[in-house]
């Protein structure tokens, strides 16, 4: 070896480690900027409704898996009932998304100068600004990509004993949120296709990582029979579509740059193209890149012909994007890619700053278009107020035509009176539906015989529903949720007694449901 090729050596190390330290200051650095933001605002709706949850402990929910209930509780127990607490979990999740990020990225390709490249990417994703807020999908990727590293030590001829690993970690992905049995469709798809892989099914390990991710699965799956399979029918349902079918597809694909950020799907389909222009299949690295995430893809677009696709829903290819965009840097740069990777980082940053300035703050009034705090704020005002008009009319228990209501009502409120969700008339085609709350209590019987106060948006039929299940209804008056410093939400407020046969099961059954 000659004194040059030593330098350029030495060099490189050099070169990857502070790549390396870049990308944990960069890690740690945003970890600290949650942590200061993510108490400063507001549940959002799914927040409220994801903490009712956990205050009731159970191995399945009305429409997801139970961890993120989990999450929140643990993260309550250690610091209060507050937003800090319900989030908690979440904001750290990231974290542990960057380091497997880091070690599958490494583990497929040898390169520490890639890996450092993957989990900057993770960092910068747009997805990634998000987990301020808490949702399933942060522990459905934290427990994918646990499975993935397994899977990721497969692809390199790893001890088949990782299918035990692997499957463990889906099994927990699924308990996460549902969605992760497409990805667990990918590591299938990629197992079939790739004939040196394929070999391995004339072992027992991938079998046997199967059977443990059900074993895992099973509290949730025993739940499921044992309330009407609630969760996977819920999860079936459709909305009708707001618009044509080609301007929902086009919304779809549009979201997949968007969720990744445009500088690093830039980067992700360059690394894709050539990944495809090389023999892929018969390198079970290169196919597991190309085919992991195709089975989600082709839900979703399948799902976008007949309902709205959500922004988060398309996390795990984001994250998946990054070890693609990092691929690319490991071949000489091109000027595109030069560039893509500067502004990739640049946007990156000033995204996620902008998104949690935007969220967080109330000393300025915004255009309702940017204010992205709007749907967080307010709701310990809002609840007071409706409080204050039960008290005031002697009503003794307050009903919400939202899912959410309940949940920001015990949440915000010192002394919360019983708080109930009654508007789900599409899951079994009766109206009052309560399985929605399957593991909760009912109201007492007893308080079928006094005043409720229902609350709601008008759009959404406030008035309609409340006729619907009581036989008296008496307009209150409009209730105003603070959204910002100049701007206000309008919910309203009906007395309502006499309840219709409809809300039997919301009082236990006191009285038959009618024809």
């Amino acid at each position: 070896m000659t004194i040059e090729s030593v330098a350029i050596a030495a060099g490189d190390r050099s070169t990857d480690a502070r790549l390396l330290r870049a990308a944990i200051g960069l890690t740690l650095g945003l970890l600290a900027l949650r942590l200061l933001v993510i108490g400063q605002f507001g549940l959002f709706f799914d927040e409220a409704y994801y903490w009712l949850w956990s205050t009731q402990p159970a191995a399945g929910y009305f429409d997801h898996p139970p961890v993120v209930a989990f999450a929140i509780r643990l993260g309550t127990i250690l610091f209060g009932e507050t937003e800090f607490g319900v989030r908690f979990f979440g904001a750290v999740s990231l974290v542990g998304i960057v380091a497997l990020i880091y070690a599958i990225t490494r583990t497929l390709t040898d390169s520490p100068r890639v890996a450092a490249w993957a989990a900057i990417f993770a960092n910068l994703t747009t997805i990634s600004a998000l987990t301020i807020v808490s949702v399933p999908d942060q522990a459905q990727i934290l427990f994918w990509l646990a499975a993935m590293l397994a899977v990721a030590k497969l692809a390199r001829g790893g001890d088949p004993r990782w299918w035990l690993l692997a499957g463990a970690m889906f099994g927990l992905s699924v308990l996460s949120k549902y969605a992760a049995f497409f990805l667990a469709a990918g590591v299938f798809l990629w197992l079939i296709a790739v004939p040196l892989i394929r070999a391995s099914l004339r072992g027992p390990w991938p079998y046997l990582g199967a059977a443990l991710g059900l074993l895992v699965l099973a509290p949730n799956l025993a739940w499921n029979a044992s309330h009407g399979w609630a969760s996977f029918v819920v999860q079936s349902q459709q909305n009708a579509l707001d618009t044509a079918i080609p301007l929902s597809i086009a919304g779809y694909l549009a979201l997949i740059p968007l969720v990744a950020s445009p500088p690093i799907f830039v980067l992700a389909a360059i690394g894709l193209v050539r990944t495809l222009r090389a023999p892929w299949r018969r390198d079970p690295v290169a196919a597991l890149l190309v085919l992991l995430p195709l089975p989600l893809l082709l839900y979703l677009l399948f799902h976008a012909a007949r309902d709205e696709v959500e922004f988060h829903w398309l996390s795990p290819v984001a994250f998946w994007s990054c070890i693609l965009a990092a691929r690319v840097l490991a071949a000489p740069l091109t000027r595109v890619v030069a560039v893509m990777r500067v502004i990739a980082v640049g946007l990156g940053i000033a995204v996620t700053v902008l998104i949690y300035f935007l969220i967080a703050q109330r000393f300025i009034a915004m255009p309702p278009a940017i204010d992205l705090g709007a749907r967080f704020s307010g709701w310990r005002e809002f609840t007071e107020r409706v409080d204050a008009l039960r008290i005031e009319t002697g009503a003794d228990y307050i009903i919400g035509n939202r899912y959410y209501y309940p949940g920001y009502f015990r949440f915000y409120l010192d002394d919360p009176p019983p708080v109930f969700h009654l508007h789900n008339p599409d899951v079994d085609g009766t109206f009052g539906v309560w399985s929605r709350w399957a593991d909760f209590p009912a109201a007492d019987p007893g308080l079928a015989d006094s005043t409720a106060i229902f609350i709601g948006k008008e759009g959404r039929g406030v008035a309609y529903y409340a006729s619907l299940y009581f036989d008296e209804v008496e307009f209150l008056g409009r209730v105003e949720r603070p959204t910002g410093r100049d701007t206000v939400d309008i919910e309203f407020a009906y007395a309502v007694r006499n309840p219709k046969p409809f809300t039997a099961p919301l009082f236990n059954g006191w009285q038959e449901t009618g024809d």
